[in-house]
């Protein structure tokens, strides 16, 4: 006799249904606060006029939109990367969803 048979609860796990492009986005996340404890980071994260137009640090159009300086901030950016990637990345596809993040 199965556990839902028998009139017990089965505990499903939540992250089955999150597609894989919103996985990478939320450990891309993970990835970007764990850079941004190391001191002196954000000079290379950030957006900083002074560095991004000053030194070429280009690549902080892009990663400053992915840098978190406290770890609520980063929370609530993973859940909410999970939570609106799980229902908006299978209707309208992996790339229109990556357009929109």
């Amino acid at each position: 006799m199965s556990a839902e048979a028998s009139g017990v609860p089965v505990l499903r796990n939540p992250f089955n249904n999150i597609p894989r492009l919103t996985t990478y986005i939320a450990g891309g996340l993970d990835v970007a606060y764990l850079l941004s404890l190391i001191p002196g980071s954000a000079q290379f994260l950030a957006l900083v006029p002074e560095n991004t137009f000053g030194k070429f640090y280009v690549w902080n159009l892009i990663t400053s939109g992915y840098y978190q300086n406290s770890l609520i901030s980063a929370i609530f950016s993973i859940v909410s990367v999970l939570l609106v990637g799980e229902y908006l990345e299978p209707v309208w596809g992996s790339r229109e969803f990556l357009k929109f993040i």
